[in-house]
């Protein structure tokens, strides 16, 4: 169409020039000037011959090119001729935009079937989510369950274990303070349940200080090893009285009798046995101290005393595992 354009330009510029061809002079126009003019002179006469004789020749093969008409044609034919040209560039633009469109269809048709497959893909991903959210939930079902089962079976067990395993208990009785040599702490040693206890360690001994917070010492422990058996069971007879004898800085001390009731000095007394039972190792201790209450003591008759063992030392210095 650009083509067209400059090419109809051109030709409304060629005929707005004016016109510059040669004048065309008929028969008929000669003879009305012949009869017109006045008589001619020689000269006159010779160049009206030269005019008709160039009159009478054949006219030139661009003497229709001097006609509107045929420039007309021309036009015409040359614009038609570049419409032609720019209608089949146009043909072969749209063959081209057309291709291109088909294969952007296609490039569409492949996303599209991507976003199925993708979407097929992510309902199936939903549906497992699902079978492994109800997994995960008969799963924590079971475990709930299989902990029930195992804290019942635990239960039933360590029920068992109570009820059957052999126990140690150490009873200290009253304090005998009737003379320096003979101060001394009577225990026993106590035991039930339905299995044998395998004693790993024990000691007893008493000290009189003038501290009513006892000083435990396991290495000094250690010396006064209780005398037990070293398998204890249901047969075993232990309940025998022990003693153990309170020692002092001076156990010949008359006063120190005297001390201890009135409250001046105070006697500790220390035992544990360790030993194992069915399932662990266990273990019984105690750490008491003799309790003189002088008020109460005053308002007794006949002698009588309120004094009683009491317990003393760390919180785990009484225990029975």
């Amino acid at each position: 169409m650009k083509h067209a354009l400059m090419f109809c330009l051109l030709a409304v510029n060629f005929f707005a020039q004016p016109n510059q061809g040669t004048p065309k002079n008929t028969g008929r126009t000669a003879q009305d000037s012949a009869k017109a003019a006045p008589p001619a002179s020689k000269d006159n006469r010779i160049a009206a011959t030269n005019q008709e004789t160039s009159d009478s020749r054949p006219p030139k093969w661009y003497t229709a090119l001097q006609k509107s008409d045929w420039w007309l044609v021309l036009i015409a034919a040359g614009t038609g001729f570049v419409i032609a040209i720019q209608a089949g560039e146009m043909r072969r633009a749209t063959s081209v935009m057309q291709g291109q469109m088909t294969v952007m269809q296609r490039q569409v048709d492949l996303m599209f079937g991507q976003l199925r497959a993708m979407h097929e893909q992510i309902t199936e991903m939903s549906a497992q989510t699902g079978l492994l959210q109800q997994y995960v939930a008969d799963t924590r079902t079971i475990a709930v369950a299989a902990k029930g089962s195992a804290d019942a079976t635990r239960d039933s067990v360590e029920a068992f274990i109570s009820k059957e395993r052999a126990r140690l208990r150490i009873v200290a009785k009253n304090f005998d303070a009737d003379s320096p040599q003979t101060m001394s702490v009577k225990y026993s040693v106590q035991f039930y349940g339905n299995v044998e206890a395998f004693i790993l360690q024990s000691a007893a001994y008493a000290v009189i200080t003038n501290s009513k917070t006892p000083n435990i010492n396991d290495e000094l422990a250690k010396i006064f090893r209780m005398d037990v058996p070293e398998v204890i069971g249901p047969a075993t007879k232990i309940d025998k009285e022990r003693v153990s004898y309170a020692y002092s800085n001076d156990p010949r001390d008359f006063r120190l009798i005297d001390a201890i009731d009135e409250a001046k000095m105070f006697v500790h007394f220390y035992a544990f046995i360790r030993y194992r039972t069915l399932d662990r190792e266990r273990e019984t201790k105690i750490c008491l101290t003799w309790d003189v209450d002088l008020a109460i003591n005053k308002m007794l008759l006949f002698g009588s005393k309120a004094d009683h063992w009491e317990k003393s030392g760390k919180p785990d210095a009484n225990l029975e595992t």
